[in-house]
């Protein structure tokens, strides 16, 4: 009765461009609950919080190693800021805010540790660029590439194990799309992965996996430069050399010097102005389906300003560029003890290989036959793949941890 209730009230409150609770449809069939209070889309929301890989993100790299500072963004505490925009932008445009929220909680999971260098060198890694000691390169090449968003989604479809019934979490389609349309699909990385309707070359198909996309910009930009002003990497003031010092708001606050307090104001503005600009500015759904949201054309150039700013400063820094160095050392070394040496790997992976490769456990065959199907599971594109989800799926802290037993 109170699901019903819900569902009608949406039809008459959101938008006539809003997506309803209604309209997702899940892989799986479910068996129907006799007392239900949660939408399809508040259902992933709460799979999404309770699966492994959100729990994991806590203690994965957004742009600076966490020993850096006690106060940088993590991948856990963007997320929640992605969210907490979401939900802003789709309750002013009376668009899914249960929609919204499922997808910013998500859109992240499938982050490597090291932020987007590790991302990076998985990628190369298994396009061979970054070569791997006695390598079988076509296997490789079949495995797929790495880019967060298909593995996010490839996490929620397969890797979290939840369920007797079925593998991953079963979320609808709308939330699988706007995970992996937050950022750009272009070309199939994973050629082992079933997409099941999500239309992968074309545009999001809703109004709210848009919004994710926006303000999955505007935070990265926002806490990128308080994260690398606190470290000293950038001053408020250097600032007077970009397009941003040209806006009003903006101006008025980078006068001011480069305290601490200057730094609280300004990030503050930084969101209210470009929040405000967005919502302003609406929504337009362009005749190929895209939904499209800006800024007006003065915060367009000040935002790509800002862009351009933390790039240059912060992100091309010699701190990240370090951290870079070290993500791409780790887990090299990490996937050529994994390839070379299958033993290295836990028993619960194993067991993945095993039924992924339909191969014996390793660990339970003889010495001989062990030896025999390690190399075997060379030219083997499935293993190579379980290896890129096991150390796409660490923490920064258990890759270094993991790397020190190979490395004493």
């Amino acid at each position: 009765m109170f699901l019903t209730r819900y569902l009608e009230d949406e039809k008459r409150r959101l938008a006539p461009i809003a997506t309803l609770s209604d309209q997702g449809h899940r892989r799986y069939a479910e068996p129907e609950i006799k007392v239900e209070y949660r939408t399809s889309f508040q259902h992933d929301r709460d799979r999404i919080i309770h699966c492994l890989a959100f729990k994991r993100m806590k203690e994965k790299t957004q742009v600076f190693a966490p020993e850096q500072s006690d106060h940088l963004r993590n991948r856990l505490s963007h997320t929640l800021e992605v969210t907490q925009l979401s939900r802003s932008v789709a309750r002013a445009l009376a668009l899914n805010e249960d929609l919204v929220e499922a997808i910013s909680l998500g859109h992240d999971l499938g982050h490597s540790p090291f932020g987007h260098s590790g991302e990076a060198v998985l990628n190369s890694i298994l396009k061979q660029e970054i070569p791997i000691d006695n390598a079988d390169v076509s296997a490789f090449r079949n495995a797929g590439g790495f880019k967060h968003n298909y593995q996010s989604v490839r996490i929620v479809d397969e890797l979290e194990k939840r369920y007797r019934d079925w593998d991953g979490l079963n979320l609808t389609d709308k939330v699988r799309e706007g995970i992996l349309k937050h950022t750009g699909t272009k070309g199939r990385l994973y050629n082992l992965m079933r997409y099941d309707g999500l239309y992968v070359d074309g545009p999001a198909s809703t109004p709210e996996a848009a919004i994710v996309a926006m303000t999955d910009e505007i935070a990265q930009q926002c806490h990128d430069l308080e994260d690398g002003i606190r470290l000293k990497l950038a001053s408020i003031t250097q600032l007077q050399d970009t397009p941003v010092f040209n806006i009003e708001p903006f101006r008025a606050v980078i006068v001011r010097g480069n305290g601490y307090d200057v730094m609280n104001d300004l990030i503050r503005t930084l969101f209210h102005v470009f929040m405000d600009d967005l919502i302003g500015n609406g929504v337009v759904h362009e005749a190929d389906g895209r939904f499209r949201f800006s800024f007006s054309p003065e915060l367009e150039k000040g935002f790509a300003g800002l862009r351009e700013f933390v790039y240059t400063r912060i992100i091309f820094s010699h701190d990240v560029a370090r951290s870079d160095y070290m993500a791409k050392r780790v887990l090299k070394d990490l996937f050529n003890a994994f390839y070379n040496n299958p033993k290295l790997l836990p028993d619960y992976v194993l067991l993945r290989v095993s039924k992924q490769s339909n191969v014996p456990h390793l660990r339970h065959l003889p010495f001989g036959e062990q030896k025999k199907t390690a190399g075997k599971l060379k030219s083997c594109d499935k293993f190579i793949r379980v290896i890129a989800d096991y150390i796409g799926g660490m923490t920064d802290s258990y890759a270094m941890k993991e790397y020190r037993k190979i490395n004493p």
